[in-house]
């Protein structure tokens, strides 16, 4: 731009992983913010003022107690959450988490094994011989793993000495040890 006339600025694009490029007019960004938009008069040295980014790992508890996302600066120190808990489930580990800080965003889940020894009740009904109403005759207590199917086949040892088994309900084994 000539010495009396205004110009628009000419930014060149430059970039540093982990960083943000400010243009200023002073070496340490106390001056003017310089941007492609801005308008200026004669000669102008700007000054590229670098500031580093900040990037946030996401936690994917998948079904377990809530873990807080890590936000830091790039190239920061990472350290592993804590480990959650889910009833009925054994915690595995996350996937991998880096030691620092990476240049960008990034989703981490959470792995769980499904917890063997939950416990889970199986009732024997009889029916009454007046009527068609059932009576409980007797609750048996039972292990399995968190999510596993008990059906009619998995009772087959319960039928004998004259019961026969009608019918029975396919459940799937609770982590709590609800299953009835």
């Amino acid at each position: 731009a000539s010495a009396g006339s205004y110009a628009q600025v000419t930014l060149p694009t430059i970039t540093k992983t982990g960083y943000t490029c400010k243009w200023n007019t002073a070496t340490n960004g106390s001056g003017t913010k310089m941007t492609t938009d801005t308008v200026c008069k004669g000669d102008l040295t700007v000054y590229a003022k670098w500031n580093i980014n900040q990037y946030t790992i996401t936690f994917v508890e998948n079904g377990g107690t809530e873990v807080e996302d890590i936000t830091a600066d790039y190239n920061s120190s990472v350290e592993a959450p804590e480990a959650p808990t889910k009833e009925g489930y054994t915690f595995i580990g996350w996937g991998e988490i880096p030691a620092t800080m990476p240049a960008e965003n990034v989703t981490i889940n959470a792995t769980w094994k499904a917890g063997d020894g939950v416990q889970y009740k199986v009732e024997h009904y009889l029916q009454n011989a007046d009527n068609d109403e059932y009576v409980l005759a007797e609750t048996e207590n039972r292990t399995g793993v968190t999510g596993a199917t008990v059906n009619g086949a998995n009772l087959a040892g319960l039928v004998g000495n004259g019961i026969i088994l009608k019918s029975a309900e396919s459940k799937e084994i609770a982590a709590d040890g609800s299953t009835v």
